[in-house]
């Protein structure tokens, strides 16, 4: 098994609107980084590095991230969505079976993003697989 680009993006894309599906709001969800978006908006992040294993060469480790958006003044529904997205991901660890395994490694990149004049709130849900 070897890392699978879009097909694990699309993937990753449905288990979080599976995740989302009982939200109290609606969420739009990105299988890949959109033009422009309106929060509140989860975003799958393109690979930050996919390491080939020098042991089993079939077997790549890839860190990639979710990108959750949401308006400047909602640090509570930022929270919200990062703890969903959380349990959603982990209910799935093979990603629909794309993947040997799938942890969450930590929350980062808490800041402002400006999208085409517009500023959101932004936070990242970093994702460790073996594929």
């Amino acid at each position: 098994m070897s890392y699978k680009g879009m097909q694990t993006a699309n993937a990753l894309g449905e288990i979080v609107k599976l995740g989302l599906a009982d939200f109290a709001q609606p969420v739009s969800v990105f299988a890949v980084p959109p033009m422009s978006f309106n929060p509140p908006a989860v975003i799958v992040k393109f690979p930050e590095m996919i390491e080939p294993s020098i042991i089993a060469p079939t077997i790549d480790r890839v860190q990639l991230a979710l990108l959750v958006a949401t308006g400047l003044q909602a640090i509570e529904l930022l929270f919200d969505l990062l703890t969903v997205l959380r349990e959603a991901v982990l209910r799935d660890r093979k990603v629909q079976g794309l993947a040997q395994s799938l942890a969450v490694v930590n929350y980062r990149a808490f800041g402002q993003m400006n999208v085409a004049g517009a500023e959101y709130l932004t936070a990242e849900l970093l994702l460790e697989m073996h594929a």
